[in-house]
């Protein structure tokens, strides 16, 4: 399968994060990026934050961070990394980043 993605505006997206160039994105990989290639991936991301949703709806803001963090490590935990695509080549993004994919992902449920 072919994957191509976009970064986010930001030129310092790969600082702070582990580049590998022999990094292939595996099933259980979130990855960053707009379409529906990165979409249909994300299968196992999706139900990992639908398990988390109502403790995160009913959180305070500073709680909504801490749920996200335990996602984050939820897909760390089973061996998903959260992979950014530059130049034709993936990259693991920084725990930062990936909550705020996590956090968007909590807010696309609300819609």
């Amino acid at each position: 399968m072919k994957y191509s993605a976009s970064l986010s505006n930001n030129s310092n997206a790969k600082s702070n994060c582990h580049v590998d160039a022999s990094t292939t994105p595996t099933a259980v990989d979130v990855l960053f990026g707009r379409g529906g290639e990165t979409s249909n991936h994300n299968i196992k991301f999706r139900d990992e934050v639908t398990k988390f949703v109502d403790r995160y709806r009913e959180a305070t803001r500073s709680g909504k961070t801490i749920v996200a963090e335990e996602v984050v490590k939820a897909v760390k935990g089973y061996g998903g990394r959260f992979l950014a695509l530059d130049d034709g080549s993936w990259y693991e993004v920084d725990d930062k980043r990936a909550r705020m994919k996590v956090s968007q992902a909590f807010r696309d449920k609300n819609r």
